[in-house]
């Protein structure tokens, strides 16, 4: 990473810019624990705060709850935006959490690139976008792996150091004028590695006036003396609050000098924590000293002058950190989603290979299927099969979509775009790759099978099959959300699949099912809708002959014939399925399809508001 020469040429802020941050008797409690307690503090736009504390003294919640990312029945107090509450949180601030949420596909740069279009206004040139995310490469000492993939179980790529680095980066090229929030940056990352990152971060806040806050567990002596102020936090209370160099000062003040020869950090975080103590009851008085020392100190008492100094500022009510619209977002998603399916082998090209085995597989067993008897059953289980199957591996796409659920839950945090262009672009993009997977399979299965051979009936073969897999692909997106686990998502979704082909009416008839199934999951269940329409499309029109059984024709000839013969209609109407109507089976399925991409709407719109606080 680059130590001097910082030349980020993120475009420069309005002359009066900047946010000031305050927050007053703020406090948060889960289940009768109080976690954070009556906070105060205020910080100014060009600081750079160490957010400092013992384990378990509630610096992660406490960026939480300023970032607005916990629901305010759990908190109470008030945290303000240049002395008023006219401006959301989530408009004025961005979040690197403490867990890195990149595409494991995509490069550092092509990441980096993603970020800019997303956060950068959208007059921003390409060539300025790129020249922005070639400075944060060399500031942030990614040059020399722009071109290598972020790395995930199926590829090697960046270490867990340089991932790190590419977060905080993604998050700088948004920040202007704005509220960073860091949770641990320097996590994974070697001393000189730390200190060039908060290095960046100083130089970003100074240049662009903005107010950057950051969790840090023990930095070197060198990394800490870069922030311009220290936040120290015992038990979910304050300990000191004030520029970074006036901490020594008040800490000898208080009967508590710093050692010589000793990093200070370490001796903050030594005097806060209690759990080492070999006298826990003195260890505990110690803290609480600390903590009413502060509170009774005069630099408490000057930080809630300036509180209730902080005028509210006109200029800045209806100020935020620009987001593109709509369409724009949308575009960048379908791009970036594309881009991501067409790189992860687990989005759809591992069931490209598994369709085209399993047609190759199908069609040399269902080989040239002839016109007697037994035909006719085989060519229903054919395409029975041909539904069930392909409809049941959708599952090989939850790894992927749960990786990119996780980057969008952050981005989403983060007020880059909406669960409307969220579900759009993972749609559009859906649609090529599933078509895909629908002619390798059909153009392998249909003609070694020897369905009939007819470019109209093949086509319609492949609009059926096609619909049908895309509602799979909706109701694995769906259960993707609900239950954002791999292995139970997995196990749902198949119990799920497997749901539908018990209650399809192909190893039941319809006549034999049980009232309550055939009243109820036989009349949504997609994939009899879709075999039905596959059936139809393929009897109608043959006719098959029971010469080689002695003309003992299992299926009766509606017709009443006795010629040795019965139609593909007559095998309709034995197995219930001659009243097929192409138009409404489809837009039955059409329903289907809708209420799954519905559901899978109202579970993120859900997920997603607690990011609106």
């Amino acid at each position: 990473m680059a130590q001097n020469g910082f030349r980020l040429s993120i475009p420069n802020p309005p002359a009066a810019s900047g946010y000031t941050l305050s927050w007053t008797n703020l406090s948060y409690s889960v289940n009768n624990v109080k976690i954070l307690k009556n906070l105060n503090g205020i910080l100014s736009p060009g600081s750079v705060t160490a957010v400092i504390g013992a384990s378990g003294s509630g610096k992660s919640s406490f960026l939480d709850v300023l970032a607005g990312r916990i629901s305010p029945t759990l908190t109470s107090g008030q945290v303000t935006i240049n002395g008023g509450t006219e401006i959301k949180m989530k408009q004025a601030s961005r979040y690197c959490e403490q867990d890195d949420a990149l595409l494991t596909s995509l490069t550092v740069y092509e990441s980096l690139m993603y970020s800019a279009h997303f956060n950068l206004p959208s007059d921003t040139t390409l060539s300025k976008k790129k020249e922005i995310v070639d400075d944060l490469l060399q500031e942030f000492g990614l040059e020399s792996v722009k071109r290598t993939v972020i790395g995930g179980p199926l590829r090697k790529g960046c270490s867990g150091g340089q991932i790190r680095r590419v977060s905080v980066a993604s998050q700088v090229i948004g920040l202007r004028n704005g509220i960073l929030y860091l949770d641990e940056p320097s996590s994974g990352l070697d001393s000189v590695a730390a200190n060039a990152m908060i290095t960046c971060l100083v130089t970003l806040a100074q240049k662009q006036n903005a107010t950057v806050i950051v969790t840090i567990h023990q930095p070197s002596s060198e990394t800490f003396d870069l922030f311009t102020h220290c936040l120290t936090l015992g038990n979910g209370s304050t300990v000191y609050l004030g520029p970074r160099d006036g901490a020594i000062t008040y800490f000898d003040r208080i009967g508590y000098p710093i050692p010589l020869r000793c990093n200070p950090c370490d001796f903050y975080l030594k005097l806060t924590s209690t759990d080492f103590d070999a006298n826990k009851d003195e260890g505990r008085a110690r803290l609480e000293s600390l903590i009413t020392k502060f509170s009774q100190s005069p630099e408490h008492v000057a930080i809630n002058d300036d509180i209730k100094n902080n005028p509210i500022s006109t200029s800045q009510k209806s100020a935020s950190l620009q987001t593109n619209g709509f369409l724009q977002t949308t575009k960048y998603l379908v791009s970036r989603t594309f881009l991501n399916a067409t790189k992860n082998p687990l989005a759809y090209w591992i069931r490209v290979a598994m369709y085209v085995a399993l047609a190759v597989l199908m069609g040399t067993t269902w080989i040239d299927m002839g016109l007697n008897q037994s035909a006719a059953q085989d060519r229903m289980a054919g395409l029975f099969f041909a539904v069930a199957f392909l409809s049941f591996m959708s599952v090989a796409g939850i790894p992927a979509f749960l990786e990119e659920r996780v980057v969008f839950i952050r981005e989403n945090a983060n007020n880059l775009y909406t669960v409307e262009s969220y579900l759009l672009s993972n749609l559009l993009v859906s649609i090529p790759f599933i078509f895909i997977i629908t002619i390798a399979f059909s153009s392998i299965s249909y003609f070694l099978m020897g369905l009939q051979p007819s470019g109209e009936k093949f086509c319609i073969f492949v609009a059926f099959l096609f619909f049908a897999l895309m509602i799979a692909e909706a109701q694995t997106v769906m259960i993707s959300v609900a239950v954002h686990i791999f292995v139970a998502a997995l196990a749902i979704t198949a119990f799920t699949n497997g749901l539908w082909m018990i209650v399809q009416g192909f190893f039941v008839q319809k006549k034999n099912i049980p009232a309550f199934w055939k009243n109820s999951f036989h009349q949504v269940d997609f994939q009899k809708y879709a075999y039905e329409l596959l059936i139809t499309n393929e009897m109608s029109g043959l006719t098959f002959n029971c010469e080689d059984d002695g003309c003992a024709c299992v299926i009766p000839s509606v017709a009443g014939d006795s010629n040795c013969t019965f139609t593909g209609e007559d095998v309709l109407h034995y197995f219930e399925s001659g009243d097929v109507s192409y138009t409404d089976w489809l837009l039955i399925m059409a329903g289907i399809f809708i209420f799954f991409k519905a559901m899978t709407y109202i579970l993120l719109k859900i997920q997603t508001r607690k990011n609106a606080y």
